[in-house]
């Protein structure tokens, strides 16, 4: 029983230097000063402007995706009732197809260009999360900003 109390002694005392002797972080300031606070609201409003026309040609594309998809599959299936015999149906057969190549073509320019755009979203999507998002502020000062926009931008105010 000594030697439990003892040992549990000796471990007391020799650990409590090690938290009395470690230093104390002090807290990070992450609060935004007015001026932040006005440049990450601007910051937020603009990448919902960005999202928002994002997702409308995203809708577009998908749309003339899925329209570029359905010719496909209907000149797959048409090219097995081409006349073979006839050059001119050949030809003209080979004229569609040219056509929905030069299609498909611009539709995958214009996915690559959308998916370039979504991948630039998201690059400021982070670095706002990283300079705005977990940061606080005074209501106080959001509400002065709302307010000073209210007065400068008179097509955002309603009439009675």
């Amino acid at each position: 029983m000594f030697r439990s109390c003892l040992l549990l002694s000796l471990v007391a005392i020799t650990a409590a230097p090690a938290f009395a002797t470690t230093p104390v972080k002090s807290p990070v300031d992450t609060s935004l000063s007015r001026t932040e606070l006005q440049a990450c609201m601007t910051r937020q409003e603009q990448l919902d402007r960005r999202r928002n026309t994002y997702g409308s040609q995203v809708k577009q594309v998908n749309a003339a995706g899925e329209a570029i998809s359905q010719e496909g599959t209907t000149l797959s299936a048409e090219q097995s009732k081409v006349d073979t015999k006839s050059a001119t149906a050949v030809e003209a057969f080979k004229q569609r197809i040219a056509a929905y190549d030069k299609r498909a073509a611009a539709y995958n320019a214009k996915a690559k260009e959308l998916q370039d755009s979504g991948a630039e979203i998201q690059t400021l999507e982070k670095g706002y999360a990283a300079d705005c998002s977990s940061k606080t502020f005074s209501a106080a000062d959001r509400d002065a900003i709302l307010a000073e926009r209210a007065t400068r931008s008179p097509a955002t105010t309603r009439k009675p």
